[in-house]
């Protein structure tokens, strides 16, 4: 069975084509496209809430069209998820709307705690990590220009959380970024928010 996943995020599009047997798992093919749908050029504020654009949504539309093209050239089943940008988008629904209509391709929108749950398993798994005590920290596409400086964690002490920092549609982030005390073994320098 072949599987092609389809990742509709707040930085980039991305397709992952896999080859499923029995107990192996292969790529056959991948594809990123960056769009940048969190960032301002792609989202438009109105009295209720931000919207994307209908710009970005044709952006969309074209991409999923492209990777429904990929996925078919594979005999590929299709699972398609949607994650910050689209959830915090007011018009956020009704994109996944239209991509159905226009390409038939169901496209669900998680909650942050999925998104979270879904790049721990991604990394582990692929990273072969799965029987090793580990730390992952998925950055996405929207906190990245958050580090563009030095941060550095000397210790921690966390058991399998699920971390998502995200910003509201009213621009209320979920987070604060403060200076810690010397002695918790988190060091955060020259980061600007």
């Amino acid at each position: 069975m072949n599987l092609a996943c389809i990742d509709i995020g707040s930085n980039s599009l991305h397709i992952i084509v896999y080859k499923l047997r029995k107990g192996d798992i292969s790529v056959l093919a991948r594809y990123d496209k960056t769009l940048r749908l969190g960032s301002q050029e792609n989202q438009i504020q109105k009295k209720d809430g931000m919207y994307l654009k209908d710009s970005a949504v044709k952006k969309i539309v074209k991409m999923v069209k492209d990777f429904k093209t990929i996925a078919d050239l594979f005999g590929a089943e299709i699972r398609a998820i949607a994650t910050s940008a689209m959830r915090e988008a007011c018009n956020g629904k009704d994109i996944a709307k239209k991509i159905y209509k226009d390409t038939g391709i169901q496209v669900e929108i998680i909650t942050s705690e999925q998104e979270g749950h879904f790049a721990y398993i991604g990394a582990v798994y692929s990273l072969e990590l799965a029987r090793k005590d580990v730390t992952v920290i998925d950055i996405g596409g929207e906190l990245r220009p958050l580090l563009d400086r030095q941060v550095v964690v000397r210790r921690h002490v966390l058991q399998r959380p699920n971390i998502a920092l995200e910003v509201s549609a009213e621009g209320r982030p979920n987070w604060i970024l403060a200076p810690r005390p010397p002695d918790s073994g988190i060091i955060v320098r020259d980061v600007v928010a």
